[in-house]
């Protein structure tokens, strides 16, 4: 069995983990789900089951060893600590607690930029609409992955983003 902390926005939840491949046994902050996981392309895309519920998810890791997450058009920075990392953090005393790196919300995949809903300066709260990319077809609202100000904007309106790209950036 293996334990987990993972950090979504402000909350963190505690997962167990037991058994491998598509179908483990997890539990939730004690609670059990039902889960079910198929890698799509290798690193990226994944199709996932939860509680009977389906989601595709775009993932990818950021820069500083945590996950950029795109589903369901929310983009969520998530951190993942293993019991391990977990020790070692309080054992040097919870460094970096209370400390937040900038957030860089970025293109889960090439698109074009339909609208810009903010600007340096503007104060965001977590989940708010930044702006607005049309992707195969499919109009996505990029939300604040955590609340803060907004650094910078690095996209205008009728212009294409790539994948990776950083569209906005939060402190």
């Amino acid at each position: 069995m293996m334990r987990y902390w993972t950090t979504i926005g402000s909350r963190t939840y505690e997962l167990t983990v037991e058994g491998e491949g598509p179908s483990p046994a997890v539990t939730v902050d004690g609670e059990p789900c039902d889960i079910d996981y198929y890698e799509v392309a290798r690193d990226a895309i994944y199709s996932l089951i939860l509680d009977g519920n389906s989601a595709e998810l775009w993932v990818r890791r950021d820069e500083r060893g945590g996950y950029v997450v795109f589903v369901a058009g929310h983009t969520l920075a998530v951190s993942v600590e293993d019991e391990r990392r977990r020790r070692i953090r309080e054992l040097k005393g919870g460094a970096g607690e209370g400390e937040q790196a900038a957030a860089e919300v970025k293109a889960p995949m090439p698109a074009m930029v339909l609208d810009v809903l903010v600007a340096p300066g503007d104060e965001v709260a977590e989940g708010q609409g930044l702006c607005v990319v049309e992707a195969m077809k499919m109009e996505n609202l990029m939300r604040a992955p955590r609340g803060g100000v907004v650094k910078e904007v690095k996209i205008e309106k009728g212009r294409g983003v790539s994948l990776g790209d950083v569209l906005v950036v939060i402190e």
